[in-house]
């Protein structure tokens, strides 16, 4: 964010820039939202940090309490966009899973920790990774699919 959208993000009195005001009408009818992206340097790429630093907005997708009646998520804020009930990550790593849990799995602690919370208080996540990318073979990376496939029809 530049020191412009900074302030701006914080002001509730303002009107949302066009692609941000899109990115909220496209969440406000969905109640699945699913994110698929590739792991690199143990996190999300910046395009999806930055899609979800000016989408998720205050007076968008989640309010401040101003009284202590104030419903909140866990992370103490109003979530808005209450009509999503399910969220899944899909990635690939090209490390094994226990260095990408070591190295904080940044990734899907934002999805389950920061993303989650704007949305429906009783939303499920799911997280779903292909790790040693580069060392799969192709019958491994179809499995992987195949499960991707189950998954978001059976589970989620």
């Amino acid at each position: 964010l530049t020191a412009a959208e900074r302030r701006a993000h914080h002001d509730r009195a303002k009107t949302h820039a066009p692609d941000v005001a899109r990115a909220l009408e496209d969440l406000t009818w969905a109640d699945s939202v699913v994110f698929v992206y590739p792991t690199w340097w143990f996190n999300m790429p910046a395009i999806l940090k930055g899609y979800l630093d000016r989408s998720l907005c205050l007076g968008g997708a989640f309010d401040i309490p101003t009284t202590k009646d104030d419903i909140t998520a866990m992370n103490g804020l109003i979530p808005l966009l209450t009509n999503v009930k399910r969220v899944a990550a899909i990635s690939t790593f090209g490390a094994p899973r226990h260095i990408a849990f070591l190295a904080g799995d940044n990734g899907r602690n934002t999805i389950a920790t920061a993303v989650r919370p704007v949305f429906h208080p009783h939303c499920t996540c799911l997280f779903l990774g292909l790790y040693r990318m580069e060392e799969s073979t192709q019958p491994q990376r179809e499995a992987f699919l195949d499960g991707v496939r189950e998954a978001i029809a059976n589970e989620f």
